[in-house]
């Protein structure tokens, strides 16, 4: 039986651990030493199912291990932490076995270089989690899509990111090879950087929807964020989904811009069950938005990007910070 380790019990490394886990894999959740005896065992996940050929909506129980050291024969780790807690996760991993290769589904906003630090260049490749939801107790409601950007950072990882691709294909999955991972993630990351703002002052989806005015803010502070990323080298341009988000159209005023913008988030934040269940967890997590926005807000300063409407939400990012237990 193939073995997985997951750093932590946190809802991505569930999700994914849990699709393996159907596929016959035994799976270890890596936690500390007095985590072992508190946390549960056992989770029942409602699953909200986009893969092609499975029941859209699924409840089964996902039973793992706890360890508190890394098992040996485990063949991949999945590493699905907060960018806060990357260092520190980094350092417990860095003496894994040789054959094992590291998942990093965390983006790290500043570089290689901790990871490289940390890990063989040829042991690990990055991925991106389409899937999201939230934990109460032991039951995990949660979403999860087929795609899976992933890929190789360094070019001796690439054998690696390719039997990464084929274990989670055989979990139903459809694993993306992303020519350049790292730049998918800071996009990402800048992304939703940009978009926490808005949500933490409106306090959810639907009231971002029906305020006109914060909407438009919201979409100067996504604009601002990707022209943070193409000063970083990240080809902006090469994503039609961006492209719409960071160039006028000719002849598209703003009042039609912020129509069409109602509309389309609305059908796909508002009234979308993914985008829902992805969004229980949204602000359950003030440090984690607080690290995100601080990081795109300080990187385009340095770099002379005007950040004006990025930086209007400073006070707010600020007061929701001092929320954190």
């Amino acid at each position: 039986m193939p073995k997985a380790a997951v750093v932590g019990t946190g809802v991505i490394g569930t999700i994914y651990a849990s699709l393996l886990h159907e596929q016959g894999w035994s799976v270890d959740h890596l936690v500390r030493r007095s985590a072992t005896h508190t946390k549960p065992k056992s989770v029942e996940v409602d699953l909200w199912d986009l893969r092609k050929g499975h029941v859209r909506r699924g409840r089964r129980s996902y039973d793992f291990s706890l360890v508190e050291a890394f098992p040996g024969d485990a063949e991949i780790v999945l590493v699905p932490v907060r960018l806060y807690q990357l260092e520190g996760v980094l350092k417990d991993l860095a003496g894994m076995p040789e054959h094992v290769t590291a998942v990093i589904f965390t983006t790290n906003w500043a570089g290689l270089e901790p990871l490289d630090e940390a890990l063989p260049k040829g042991n690990y490749v990055l991925a991106d989690a389409i899937a999201g939801g939230a934990l109460s107790g032991n039951r995990l409601t949660c979403t999860v899509k087929p795609a899976l950007p992933l890929g190789a950072v360094h070019p001796c990882a690439e054998p690696r990111a390719a039997e990464v691709r084929r274990i989670f294909s055989d979990a139903g999955l459809a694993p993306r090879h992303e020519h350049d991972i790292l730049h998918w993630h800071w996009l990402q990351y800048a992304l939703n950087a940009a978009m926490w703002p808005a949500l933490v002052e409106a306090g959810t989806a639907r009231a971002i929807v029906s305020d006109r005015p914060g909407l438009q803010r919201m979409m100067a502070t996504i604009r601002e964020a990707l022209r943070v990323c193409a000063a970083r080298g990240v080809a902006v341009g090469d994503y039609p989904e961006t492209r719409v988000l960071l160039h006028e159209p000719a002849g598209v005023t703003s009042r039609m811009r912020t129509w069409l913008t109602r509309k389309a988030y609305g059908l796909s934040v508002v009234h979308s069950e993914y985008h829902r269940r992805c969004l229980l967890h949204a602000l359950k997590d003030p440090r984690e938005i607080a690290t995100a926005y601080n990081a795109v807000l300080t990187t385009g300063r340095d770099l002379g990007c005007d950040m004006t409407a990025f930086a209007s939400y400073e006070n707010t990012i600020t007061r929701f910070q001092q929320t954190s237990p």
